[in-house]
């Protein structure tokens, strides 16, 4: 079950794909707070949740810096919780 408050990977249909921890859900909008933009990964991830289920390392995911403010995702079509022992990965690698 995801919560206010865990480390989060939402797809959103013009937004892309975001890494953040979750404010506040309503609809099919979300609230973020320091957020990074996925944009890329290598083939040893083939879908979204293998991105968010290994370490940011084997996929060569690449990441937007981080927006400590972070913002509104509109159109959501999915949230993902990202496992507890990769959020200090995925929020210390270093952007692209």
């Amino acid at each position: 079950m995801i919560n206010i408050g865990d480390y989060v990977c939402v797809r959103a249909r013009d937004q892309g794909c975001v890494l953040g921890i979750l404010e506040l859900v309503s609809g099919r909008e979300c609230d973020l707070a320091e957020t990074r933009q996925i944009y890329n990964w290598e083939k040893s991830a083939l879908t979204l949740q293998d991105v968010i289920l290994q370490d940011p390392k084997i996929s060569k995911v690449k990441l937007s810096r981080v927006n400590k403010k972070g913002g509104r995702m509109t159109e959501v079509c999915g949230i993902w919780h990202v496992p507890d022992e990769l959020v200090e990965k995925f929020k210390n690698y270093p952007h692209s």
